[in-house]
């Protein structure tokens, strides 16, 4: 008994003194960020003070990945009204290009672990055209790898667009088919397809932007790729749909 007072009032003081740290400051810490246009950022309804699917999303880690272990943080330049704790790198009418300039800081700053990618939205509307668009993607990505090897990339098969042309819709659905053939390819070099394409119609808010049930719809999306990724071993809950 006295032993078993003495090897804990050692474990405290070692504690104490920085020379070891309790198990649950030694879970490793996942940084995620959130990158991409004004879907990212939470454009629609409640913006900017819910902060779009990340809020959604976080509830849900808190409720099915929190209780097996997963320790993680949002992280980026930007914060969310209200929620000081859903940082996040996405900026309002941003396209691939201004992406691509900042992302190798962003990285370097804030070094995540996970990438959440949503862009593309921007360069359709203006009009650009699916070759050059791909190109451009394709860039940002080998960027993304380059600055940090090991983080996982998943890549979102951007929502719909209401009230598009056909020139427009068609190119959507060019980088859909394209994101999806690239990340599957790109598997091995943690890529990750997501698919968002499904969001749209009555998930709008305009012609850009999810609503409270599309942002719901994403983080759920975004929730079920990463729980078949990360999980590795530990049993994340499943969450409602």
């Amino acid at each position: 008994m006295i032993r078993k007072v003495l090897a804990g009032l050692l474990a405290v003081v070692m504690i104490v003194l920085g020379l070891t740290t309790p198990a649950s400051a030694a879970r490793s810490m996942t940084r995620i960020m959130a990158l991409g246009d004004s879907v990212t950022a939470g454009v629609g309804q409640d913006y900017p003070s819910i902060g779009g699917y990340r809020a959604d999303l976080d509830a849900m880690f808190r409720k099915g990945a929190t209780p097996s272990g997963f320790n993680y943080r949002w992280v980026g330049p930007n914060e969310t009204p209200n929620r000081p704790d859903l940082s996040h790198a996405g900026n309002g009418s941003w396209t691939i290009d201004q992406i691509y300039v900042n992302v190798t800081g962003w990285q370097k700053t804030y070094r995540p672990d996970v990438i959440l990618l949503h862009i593309g939205t921007n360069n359709i509307s203006r009009g650009e055209s699916a070759t050059t668009v791909n190109k451009k993607l394709a860039k940002l990505l080998a960027r993304i790898r380059k600055n940090q090897s090991q983080v996982r990339v998943f890549v979102a098969k951007i929502i719909d667009v209401s009230g598009r042309t056909t020139h427009s819709e068609q190119l959507r659905n060019a980088i859909y088919s394209w994101g999806q053939l690239y990340t599957t390819r790109s598997a091995g070099r943690r890529f990750y397809s997501v698919n968002m394409r499904s969001i749209g119609g009555e998930s709008l808010y305009d012609h850009h932007h999810p609503n409270r049930f599309g942002y719901r719809l994403m983080a759920y999306q975004w929730y079920e790729s990463l729980r078949a990724i990360l999980a590795s071993g530990s049993q994340w809950k499943a969450v409602s749909n």
